[in-house]
């Protein structure tokens, strides 16, 4: 799980240009690293060319911090 993490937090690093160092695990998407939706649609697209996972547009409503887009990697990627 931490190399997901650590994935996940280069992807918002370099997209949002934050630095990794104040990306924690409950940090929202919105609210902390100020994503607007089109962030989200770049940031869902270098997530499923990443992980080699499809997120459908529904999905996104799960996906609020980096802890939710954690379970929900694990998730498609175990089944």
């Amino acid at each position: 799980m931490i190399d997901i993490e650590k994935k996940i937090k280069k992807i918002i690093s370099v997209q949002l240009g934050k630095k990794i160092e104040k990306i924690s695990r409950k940090s929202s998407y919105v609210k902390d690293l100020e994503a607007d939706s089109l962030d989200m649609i770049e940031f869902v697209m270098n997530l499923e060319e990443k992980f080699k996972i499809n997120i459908p547009d529904e999905d996104m409503q799960y996906i609020k911090t980096i802890e939710d887009t954690i379970k929900y990697i694990k998730s498609k990627i175990v089944n």
